[in-house]
């Protein structure tokens, strides 16, 4: 009986783990993505070196 909730214990964090990892891979894909967009420079403005702003989305 013992043994089998330490499995159940060890499972379930296996999966938060999981998820954790999962979610700061995807935290850090949006951010390097937020990165490219602000480096993005508006053509059409006189001031060449004028940065675009990125739109805010909320992640959660």
């Amino acid at each position: 009986m013992q043994q089998d909730m330490q499995e159940k214990i060890f499972e379930a964090l296996n999966n938060l783990t999981e998820k954790v990892k999962f979610l700061y891979i995807k935290r850090e894909k949006q951010g390097a993505q937020i990165a490219q967009d602000m480096e993005v420079r508006n053509i059409e403005c006189d001031n060449t070196h004028e940065k675009v702003r990125a739109p805010m989305e909320s992640t959660l």
